[in-house]
């Protein structure tokens, strides 16, 4: 095996840490599946709400090392600034593009599988962390959902990077507060080569590359969480 080969077998592992660190950001990566009679009470008259946490930190790793943003408006911004020549990025609202894309195709699937969505928050819960919150709502469930993404190089490429998001669902009974399913969804770059960006892409006034990274992880993790929930088994 060549030096070069080496290299980038190395510089992939490293990289790999990386991501996985960012993925276990999310709340939590455990699974619970729904049992078969709440099942049968969501897709019965039982309504349900959609709610969804802010966006946590964006996360880059550059080759000179790891840049990570803080919570609020312009995160990627100020995160991908840090590699450019300017000191700016174009790009706004890819963060909201993709928890928006996300929760609106998941919903779009349950609604077809029968599932009553009563109301979707149209503003995130300000929380930098999903808590175990004591909800108050009409709705006989709460459907909450938390995000992360990120960015990381790849090896012997250092332009061009990996975009890994990481989501988390949880289904909470409102009479009781417990909860009744975990779901999660995890897609990188590393594995789909629709997910990579170089930095110019990060720089585009009209960002067509993330664009389409956000709308193609909004389907794959609809399909993840749908799968996970499996309304049509009953």
């Amino acid at each position: 095996m060549g030096v070069l080969t080496i290299r980038k077998e190395l510089m992939k592992t490293v990289n790999m840490v990386f991501i996985l660190i960012l993925l276990q950001a999310c709340a939590s990566n455990q699974y619970q599946s729904l049992s078969n009679e709440e099942l049968k009470n969501v897709t019965s008259a039982s309504s349900v709400a959609v709610k969804y946490f802010e966006l946590r930190p964006f996360n880059l790793m550059t080759p000179t090392g790891v840049v990570r943003a803080e919570f609020g408006k312009g995160l990627a911004e100020r995160a991908v600034a840090k590699m450019t020549d300017s000191g700016e990025m174009a790009v706004k609202s890819q963060g909201e593009l993709l928890a928006n894309g996300i929760i609106n195709k998941t919903t779009e699937k349950l609604l077809d599988s029968g599932v009553n969505i009563a109301s979707i928050d149209s503003d995130p819960i300000p929380s930098s962390t999903p808590k175990d919150l004591k909800y108050s709502t009409s709705s006989d469930y709460v459907l909450e959902f938390s995000f992360s993404w990120g960015a990381t190089y790849l090896p012997l490429n250092w332009k061009t990077y990996a975009i890994s998001i990481s989501g988390s669902g949880r289904l909470i009974r409102t009479f009781d507060q417990s909860v009744v399913w975990k779901g999660v969804c995890n897609l990188s770059g590393y594995d789909d080569e629709r997910l990579e960006a170089t930095s110019e892409d990060f720089k585009q006034e009209k960002p067509e590359i993330l664009n389409s990274a956000m709308g193609i992880a909004a389907y794959e993790c609809a399909d993840q969480f749908s799968a996970q929930l499996d309304i049509n088994r009953v």
